[in-house]
């Protein structure tokens, strides 16, 4: 492969669909795989929250449970140990506040700022157990009561606000839900490649083969025909393209056959028509010679015989362009309904007369209702006109020619028959053939044809989609048969 190829095959590749079609679900599956983790992770996360909330208060109502065995109930809150605060302190990330029964400040921790205390502490001191707000963020606090051994409520101690603290209790489980989310992540966008990339060949596999395809029938390849049993639009397209790659082959093929009837046309034609016109310029030189020495009787005769090959080369253009017609043209003939006994009883008429003066008898056996055909009429009567003027000339006087016809299940034959010499068994294989005459010295020298009456003959019957043979044996005459088919 040459470095522009390859450059060429690099390209296509970056313009293929195939890229932009795993681009387009791989960022699909991405973004619904961001937006599942995204929900996901706001839940995990309000729920790890509240778990984390529910451990605090568990820890605090420990707190209290100690502070209650430690404090002096006799001592107020206001004059307990600073050790005390401290301690609490150190028991919590966020600041700590002991408060009376009243929810007035008893102490306050250390490192505390000046934070408003939460409203109606009293009662919610009261309500006896552990109290706690995690929302808004800042905003959120902890009321813990404090009862003496009788029971009696000594005050309390707040948490406020509560954020670090709830902050440090679901780290560790923040940080398991983050590996194990980036884990599945991760997971998550190498399946949505291998998806991406699978989905993207099975769905533009077909189309890189039906391109493929598309490209070697225009390299040529008319042949060439995809699978077509594939599901959906891809199926119809093989089968677009199948159709397509098939009429360009036929009309392929057309034109080949058209270009090589045209070559034989000219190369018939050249080689039919070299003769006779060397024998006219022939005629014509010898007639001016004989006009030089004055013999003018000599120059008539000669130009009666070059008007006799000039008589000849019109007869052989008018039947090669015939024949030509009818080989190359589908729609050389002009079909009409012909009733087939006229047109038999018409060509009968017109050889009575030839048929008298070769001393030849003829004999008419034309039954009556005989089918109408869809021909050509002009074309089907020179047919039958061909066929008597071979046998007439075939018949030596005394003979006879017989024209009959008869109708039958598969359509209509018309029979020309004669008294003839007959046909060599060797001569009959070439009978149709173009210019054959066969070897009946008699018959050339008495009448000249062009060798293509039974060529033309046998394509006409053809045409029609019927058939044109011939039966003879020497010495026992000779039987043209012609099968018309007649539609229901």
């Amino acid at each position: 492969m040459s470095r522009a190829d390859g450059l060429r095959r690099r390209r296509a590749m970056g313009r293929s669909v195939a890229w932009r079609v795993a681009l387009v679900i791989v960022l699909a599956q991405l973004a619904t795989g961001f937006v599942a983790v995204g929900l996901t992770a706001a839940l995990v996360e309000r729920r790890v929250r509240n778990l984390a909330a529910e451990g605090f208060r568990s820890r605090l109502e420990a707190v209290a449970d100690e502070l209650q065995a430690s404090l002096d109930p006799t001592v107020p809150l206001d004059e307990a140990s600073p050790a005390l605060v401290r301690d609490l302190a150190r028991r919590f990330a966020d600041p700590v506040l002991l408060v009376h029964a009243d929810g007035t400040l008893a102490l306050r921790s250390d490192t505390t700022e000046e934070l408003a205390l939460p409203s109606a502490l009293d009662l919610v001191l009261a309500a006896g157990d552990v109290q706690m707000q995690t929302a808004p963020r800042g905003r959120s606090w902890a009321v813990v009561p404090l009862y003496s051994a009788s029971g009696n409520l000594i005050g309390g101690f707040v948490v406020q606000p509560i954020d670090q603290t709830l902050d440090a209790e679901v780290a560790p489980l923040r940080r398991g839900y983050a590996g194990a989310l980036g884990a599945a992540l991760a997971a998550g966008i190498a399946v949505a490649l291998l998806l991406g990339g699978a989905l993207a060949r099975r769905l533009v596999g077909p189309l890189r083969t039906i391109t493929q395809g598309v490209e070697r029938v225009g390299a040529g390849e008319y042949d060439v025909r995809l699978d077509d049993e594939l599901p959906g639009e891809i199926g119809r397209l093989a089968a677009s393209v199948n159709a397509m790659a098939a009429d360009v082959e036929r009309a392929i093929d057309a034109l080949k056959n058209a270009d090589r009837m045209r070559r034989d046309l000219v190369a018939n034609v050249g080689h039919d028509l070299r003769t006779p016109l060397a024998a006219l310029a022939g005629y014509a030189e010898e007639a001016e010679r004989h006009l030089d020495n004055g013999d003018d009787a000599a120059a008539r005769e000669t130009v009666v015989a070059a008007q006799r090959q000039a008589a000849h080369l019109g007869r052989l253009v008018r039947d090669l362009f015939e024949l030509s017609v009818l080989e190359t043209h589908p729609d050389a003939l002009r079909r009409e309904p012909v009733p087939l006994g006229e047109l038999l009883h018409e060509a009968a008429a017109l050889h009575v007369g030839l048929m008298r003066r070769s001393g030849v008898a003829f004999e008419v056996h034309i039954p009556s209702g005989l089918p109408i055909v869809d021909a050509d009429g002009a074309r089907l009567l020179r047919l039958i006109g061909n066929l008597l003027d071979n046998a007439r000339a075939h018949t030596p006087e005394g003979g006879t020619v017989t024209l009959a016809a008869r109708a039958n299940a598969d359509g209509v034959t018309v029979d020309v028959s004669d008294t003839g010499p007959g046909i060599p068994e060797d001569a009959l294989p070439h009978l149709f053939s173009r210019y054959y005459r066969g070897d009946d010295v008699r018959t050339r020298s008495r009448e000249r044809g062009t060798g293509l009456g039974l060529a033309i003959a046998l394509e006409t019957a053809r045409r029609h989609g019927g058939d044109l043979v011939a039966e003879s044996a020497p010495g026992q005459g000779s039987i043209f048969r012609l099968t018309l088919p007649v539609e229901g």
